[in-house]
């Protein structure tokens, strides 16, 4: 593979670097905390207001190891929408068999 390709490719699997100065969230950390127990969880908002942030900083404090994908395409129902997204992926302790 080609050295710039190679660089694009890892920021994209890469966890975002921390902003110097981020508006902290408790309330939104507090809900993406919670979201831990259910299968998935979907953060949407208008471009701007903070998504990849939010999760990023969330990701660094969690407990647990995440990997990070970004720059996919999502579309919506109805095909119209075709809105680059960002994927966590979370690795649980598996539970035991007894």
């Amino acid at each position: 593979m080609n050295e710039t390709r190679d660089s694009l490719l890892l920021s994209k699997l890469q966890i975002p670097l921390p902003l110097s100065a981020t508006v902290p969230r408790p309330g939104l950390i507090g809900w993406l905390n919670e979201g831990l127990s259910r299968k998935a969880t979907l953060v949407t908002a208008p471009a701007g207001y903070g998504k990849t942030t939010l999760v990023s900083d969330w990701v660094r404090q969690l407990p647990i190891p995440a990997g990070w994908v970004t720059g996919l395409k999502l579309l919506s129902l109805s095909g119209a929408c075709n809105q680059s997204s960002g994927v966590v992926e979370l690795q649980r302790p598996r539970r035991g068999n007894g």
